[in-house]
């Protein structure tokens, strides 16, 4: 009979994945809070580590020239662009590749700091540069004195263009104890990648949870690094795994912290002595932190998080 416990939900294993989890109470009544981590990797053209330049010109470039075709189509309708992407990748306008099947899972309990960052981009734009800019312009259109030009349109122009040229009229006001208002206007220009990390102090009670927190540190170097491809000269990578990480409360995520979408672990630092080095009689350290740093690779907007949230 199937297990109706709080952990049943983070011990679940289909599949037969690599399953591990810190501290064996994790999912019970004492310990119900966790962050599950579904591990998935690039899935390649090929089925191993091997990479054949020859099939690659058959088989990788049908798929992007499908991409060239989605940018060829961009001058015509969004919609043509879009389905000709979709055709030939997984999501839209994103050049990512497929992903496998979820290869790991690692449940840890829910740690003492949880602190996302998203930055949002903004140019300042000087309007007094514009306008200078357009005076210059103006100028050079007249002849660049200010002398061409018929009638008093011409005589308007050659005087916005002396006015407006070079920095003598800074070096002037300045004197004058002036000076020329910038106008500063903030112009917005985008979204970075939102970044987040989780810290984990590890201590194991017996030799048994030791060796899980062993696997549980090598399954995170695993697959966050790249894989060099064999027949390459060391000249192509495979890139390293995807993410997807949940908050559960119970037997359910929590709909009080933010989702997130797809991630990578741009940075991981284990330290084996926190406190200093002390270790069991086998050599295992007594105490091990663990700090994770993870990027999300889709942008965020405002229909997104509307999305995530009634999910």
């Amino acid at each position: 009979m199937a297990s109706t416990r709080p952990e049943a939900k983070l011990n679940d294993n289909p599949y037969n994945i690599v399953n591990l989890k810190y501290p064996y109470s994790l999912g019970s009544d004492k310990q119900s809070h966790a962050v599950k981590f579904r591990i998935k990797e690039i899935k390649s053209l090929f089925d191993n580590t091997t990479f054949s330049f020859n099939e690659l010109s058959t088989k990788g470039m049908e798929k992007l020239e499908k991409g060239v075709d989605a940018i060829e189509n961009a001058g015509k309708t969004v919609d043509q662009a879009t389905n000709a992407m979709q055709s030939g990748f997984s999501t839209g306008l994103n050049f990512r590749p497929d992903l496998s099947e979820t290869k790991a899972e690692i449940s840890l309990y829910l740690p003492d700091t949880l602190d996302f960052q998203q930055s949002f981009v903004y140019n300042s734009l000087n309007l007094t540069e514009v306008i200078r800019a357009i005076g210059s312009a103006i100028a050079g259109g007249s002849g660049g004195n200010g002398s061409s030009g018929n009638g008093s349109s011409g005589k308007i122009k050659g005087a916005l263009g002396s006015i407006f040229q070079g920095g003598a009229i800074n070096l002037g006001l300045n004197a004058a104890g002036y000076a020329i208002n910038p106008q500063q206007q903030l112009l917005f220009q985008g979204v970075d990648f939102r970044t987040f990390g989780l810290a984990f102090v590890m201590t194991p009670w017996n030799a048994q949870e030791s060796n899980t927190i062993k696997e549980i540190i090598k399954t995170f170097r695993k697959y966050g690094s790249p894989t060099i491809l064999k027949n390459t000269a060391g000249f192509i990578f495979k890139p390293p795994a995807v993410f997807e990480i949940e908050f559960w409360s119970g037997s359910q995520q929590n709909k009080y912290l933010n989702k997130v979408t797809q991630c990578v672990l741009t940075q991981i630092e284990v330290n084996y002595a926190p406190n200093g080095w002390t270790a069991h009689n086998d050599g295992a350290p007594v105490q091990t932190a663990l700090n994770l740093g993870f990027q999300e690779i889709e942008i965020i907007d405002s229909t997104k998080i509307e999305e995530m949230d009634t999910k």
